[in-house]
């Protein structure tokens, strides 16, 4: 498990772009925690919107994680 975080952890960091990705993923959090907070948005939606934000985020990690896993081996002889 530690080893798949840690590849999990690395595959985030790997690119530019994936970093990115991460800031602005966060931002996009940060922003829908104040929407709940000074504009009262329904927290059910705040919910759905989150979940479906870590199910994309897994699903582009796991994508990550294979495809560098796949340069790895390619690179190996």
């Amino acid at each position: 498990m530690l080893n798949y975080i840690r590849e999990a952890a690395e595959a985030r960091r790997a690119t530019t772009g994936r970093r990115a990705y991460g800031y602005i993923t966060a931002g996009i959090i940060i922003l829908l925690m104040l929407t709940v907070v000074l504009w009262q948005m329904p927290l059910w939606l705040f919910f759905a919107i989150v979940a479906v934000s870590v199910v994309i985020d897994i699903i582009l990690v796991r994508k990550w994680i294979n495809d560098d896993l796949l340069n790895g081996s390619k690179v190996q002889p």
